[in-house]
């Protein structure tokens, strides 16, 4: 494993407050800091993955690479910029995420759900930096649970689960945490769906503890005086908060839905919840955890750190490259799907899917470049700004050449990422 340098906070103590703030807002507030500041990276022992998503970030819409269209009717010329596509993108982002939330909602049935979330002790958060394998464990460990605890009390019933890995707290520190769309209930062996609603709470917790402590024991060198230490500081088990979804209704589970999936993709902080940057401090706001709320008002807080501090901390929650984000389980998995048991629980008309099938169809059509940018704007990208006719792609640009074909997939990418791109020796 590479040694781990841990960056020296920045004073900011004696900070000059003469420097005028930065009239940007939103995303491009974002890109401002990242351009001011990402060679100041250099210097800390990151991993490559991290570099690799700044460059595709700084090259995103460059117009050095493009779609080239024209209009046979009017000659009208019209570039359009490649995007970078990387999940650290403000706005690239986005699209994911948009995706990622319909995807998911595809593979949810149409019943009552709860969202569980599982959380993991502070004692515990520096494993999971250090080793990012180790996040799996916390995987397992959460569907594990929440099928072992449903089995006990209904053994004849699998549960479906949808689950999505959060590794941020709201002040955006390294908090990872796993947040699962769970059925309240499941089906048969008969193809029958069973509404169970009761979850022992406290079974919930110890279980989840039980479970993800076994894993570590076997990849942590030297755990068992940790294991020890958390078991006499949680006797009650690990944190799980599972409430039902409000009023059980499709719009409020689609709610939910976008709700786990919406920082899967971009990054972790908001680029509203940015409030100012003079180029050297970021100042930035986020709710207080609902625990922390005074009365009936949550209260605001506001952090002010150096920049470099503050896309250190944005990077540690970049993922390796493969990690997968969202995982099914119990009647969710693939495997599960494609056997008799959900095959008689559709010929029984017992159960249905919360998206309909013409969903699928207008959700393949907005997940394009073209039919976001209609949605979003309310034009057609490749429509001419004059005449409104539809545009044919006249050439493509890669790296100020031109293609008259679409070269193959990756071509060019070393070009695009040289003038960002560090050595990781």
């Amino acid at each position: 494993m590479d040694k781990i340098i841990i960056p020296d906070k920045t004073d900011i103590s004696n900070h000059s407050l003469l420097l005028t703030p930065s009239p940007l807002t939103g995303s491009k507030l974002f890109m401002q800091i990242l351009k001011d500041w990402h060679f100041s990276l250099r210097k800390y022992n990151l991993r490559p993955v991290v570099y690799r998503e700044i460059s595709k970030v700084l090259s995103c819409k460059d117009p050095r690479f493009a779609t080239v269209f024209f209009c046979e009717d009017c000659s009208t010329v019209k570039s359009v910029p490649f995007t970078c596509k990387s999940r650290f993108c403000p706005s690239c982002g986005n699209l994911y995420n948009k995706q990622r939330a319909c995807a998911i909602g595809e593979h949810l049935l149409d019943v009552p759900h709860r969202h569980v979330i599982f959380t993991i002790p502070e004692l515990l958060r520096p494993y999971f930096l250090h080793d990012r394998t180790l996040l799996n464990f916390i995987f397992e460990a959460s569907s594990k649970t929440y099928s072992v605890v449903i089995s006990k009390k209904y053994p004849d019933l699998i549960p479906g689960i949808a689950s999505t890995m959060h590794t941020f707290s709201r002040s955006s520190s390294w908090n990872p945490h796993v947040h699962c769309l769970a059925t309240e209930g499941g089906i048969n062996k008969w193809g029958s769906w069973k509404h169970r609603p009761y979850i022992d709470y406290k079974d919930l917790r110890l279980t989840f503890q039980d479970l993800l402590l076994k894993k570590l024991r076997t990849r942590v060198p030297n755990f068992r005086k940790t294991e020890f230490e958390l078991k006499e500081q949680y006797k009650e088990g690990f944190f799980v908060y599972a409430p039902p979804v409000e009023d059980q209704s499709k719009t409020s589970l689609k709610t939910t839905v976008k709700y786990v999936t919406r920082y899967l993709g971009r990054p972790c902080i908001g680029t509203s919840r940015i409030d100012s940057y003079d180029g050297h401090i970021v100042t930035f706001h986020y709710d207080a955890h609902v625990s922390e709320k005074i009365g009936s008002n949550i209260e605001r807080k506001s952090e002010s750190i150096s920049a470099v501090d503050f896309l250190l901390r944005l990077t540690d929650h970049i993922q390796d490259p493969n990690f997968k984000m969202v995982r099914y389980y119990g009647i969710y998995s693939s495997v599960t799907q494609d056997s008799q048991r959900m095959e008689k629980a559709f010929q029984r008309n017992a159960v249905d899917w919360l998206y309909s099938p013409d969903y699928h169809k207008m959700r393949e059509y907005y997940s394009h470049w073209q039919g976001a940018y209609k949605r979003d704007f309310g034009e057609d990208p490749q429509c001419c700004p004059n005449c409104q006719k539809e545009m044919t792609v006249l050439y493509y640009r890669i790296d100020g050449k031109r293609f008259w074909h679409l070269p193959p997939k990756g071509y060019g990418a070393k070009s695009r990422l040289k003038d960002f791109t560090w050595d990781f020796d």
